[in-house]
């Protein structure tokens, strides 16, 4: 990479621009270069660098160059707030060095010019807003109104410093994308460093440290407030004067043949490494897991400019880490899978369990059986995360009638039934530690035998959209039928005698009314 002589400077005293629930504002503030657990990229010298369109692919940065068989986009980092952000609590997002910085000897970002000097453009998109298809999509001029901002070179003077971009207040749970280029004039061949930080404040100052669990209210894992930073495509650098490491979150769905894993102009070196949820993850990628393929300039890790990467068969599902350890002064691109987000830090982890009863281990025909089913988010831990879209499938057992269904308040959602399947639909969240019912009913035919075995699954969710393994649970009866005296072979020995004895009373019975007639006709006369 190119040595760095010069520093792009902040470009202060813009407006403040009020649009509906944002505001726009860069904020004229003190040197900061201290990193916290909220920022992203995290500590250890690392900065998302943005290239100029015009920037030679071998800077390091596919995505935005308008080479020929490269990408000709921009770079889109991902915020996703969850729904269970407080009520009325603003959002802040703020930006570290957001233009191009001319101070001399700064703090070591990687901001570097080519040329002149050029200007450099953010943008937030809403929720719901994809990326694709092409790497230049969600286009410029199409996020939320407003935050379009475009930020010139800094003066001379002027060091690094944060800048409060975006305030959200009220604020819409989703993902959002935080979009970044270098404009085309007046060369569009810079690399822009830059860091975001997003959370509460405590007060009108981004460069004062965050406030405790700015990023989680309630400072209590799995409640649904946690917020979710992470990339879609960006490419880094980073600049500690020696050898660094990142490491990067990717989820991998259940059922996946093989996944493959990209990385970009590494420049075949140090190290790369992919960590399965089961391994022990070494930070520094020296031990363990998956020795990856090192990428050499200007093209993907399998040796071209298209891309190609790491094939891994039958991979673990859960999530993954992604080690990548560089030299100092290195742009990348560490993507892992296609279109596929990467974190910062390690998501929300939601993990349901099911149980069902009916109480009762036998059962007659002609009987009322009630199935409680029980839905437990018994998620713990720092990582702990709430559950989203929660399905329960209930398969009836063969022998008995549908009757009910009904989900237990406070818990919400609807609940049918069709061909012997009862399907609850939760709505809302299951936080950790939460739990949520589920009440059906049936009635046993009267031709049932044999055992009633009722099959109950649940399907689920995290706040970013994964699928989680569905979990199971069932409940077992045995059928009691109801007997009736068998008289197929004619009456039994005992069965006689109790009859004659039967006979012998009544005879006695009805001779002594008959003596007591006799009298009573002679008392008449």
């Amino acid at each position: 990479m190119d040595p760095r002589s010069a520093r792009p400077a902040h470009v202060r005293g813009r407006a403040l621009i009020g649009w509906g629930i944002f505001a726009v504002a860069a904020f004229l503030g003190p040197t900061a270069g201290n990193v916290t657990a909220v920022d992203v990229p995290p500590g250890g010298g690392f900065y998302i660098q943005t290239s100029g369109p015009n920037a030679a692919v071998t800077i390091g940065d596919w995505y935005s160059s308008n080479l020929a068989g490269a990408g000709a986009g921009y770079h889109y980092v991902e915020v996703t707030v969850p729904c269970g952000w407080p009520s009325g609590t603003p959002l802040y997002l703020d930006l570290f060095s957001p233009e191009m910085n001319q101070v001399a000897g700064s703090l070591g970002l990687g901001d570097e010019v080519r040329n002149s000097y050029d200007s450099t453009q953010f943008e937030l998109y809403g929720p719901g807003v994809p990326v694709g298809p092409g790497y230049g999509s969600p286009a410029a001029g199409t996020g939320i109104a407003g935050t379009q901002v475009t930020f010139a070179p800094g003066a001379p003077a002027v060091p690094e410093a944060w800048v409060r971009y975006v305030t959200m207040n009220p604020v819409t749970c989703g993902t959002y994308l935080v979009r970044s280029a270098v404009l085309t004039a007046p060369d569009g061949d810079d690399d822009n460093g830059w860091r975001l930080r997003v959370g509460t404040d405590n007060d009108a100052d981004p460069n004062n440290a965050p406030p405790a669990n700015s990023d989680n209210p309630d400072g209590i894992p799995g409640s649904n407030d946690e917020i979710i930073v992470g990339q879609t495509q960006i490419t880094y650098q980073q600049d500690t004067g020696g050898v660094a490491c990142l490491t990067l979150y990717e989820y991998i769905t259940p059922g996946l043949a093989s996944v493959t894993f990209h990385n970009f102009d590494m420049d075949g070196n140090t190290r790369v490494r992919y960590y399965a949820p089961s391994d022990a993850v070494d930070p520094t990628g020296l031990t363990g897991g998956t020795v990856g393929t090192l990428s050499i300039n200007g093209q993907w890790n399998q040796g071209t400019l298209t891309r190609g990467g790491d094939v891994l068969a039958n991979p673990e599902l859960g999530w993954w880490r992604v080690v990548s350890c560089l030299s100092s002064t290195n742009q990348f691109i560490q993507e892992a899978q296609a279109g596929v987000g990467a974190y910062f830090g390690q998501p929300p982890i939601p993990a349901l369990v099911l149980g069902k009863t009916d109480g009762v281990t036998d059962a007659t025909p002609g009987q009322t059986l009630t199935y409680t089913i029980t839905v437990g988010n018994a998620a713990s831990g720092p990582t702990a995360g709430a559950a989203h879209q929660v399905v329960v499938s209930d398969v009836l057992p063969a022998g008995t009638t549908f009757a009910t269904c009904a989900i237990v308040a406070p818990a919400t959602g609807t609940c049918t039934e069709s061909a012997g399947v009862v399907t609850a639909t939760l709505g809302g969240w299951i936080d950790a530690g939460a739990t949520a019912t589920i009440q059906v009913s049936v009635t046993v035919n009267a031709a049932a035998t044999g055992t009633l075995t009722d099959q109950a699954s649940v399907a689920y969710k995290d706040v970013l959209g994964n699928v989680f393994p569905v979990v199971t649970a069932s409940d077992v009866d045995a059928v009691n039928p109801v007997t009736l005296p068998d008289t197929s072979s004619g009456p039994s020995p005992a069965g006689l005698g109790a009859a004659a004895a039967c006979f012998l009373i009544g005879f006695a019975i009805l001779a002594d009314m008959n003596q007591r007639a006799r009298r009573l006709r002679g008392f008449i006369r």
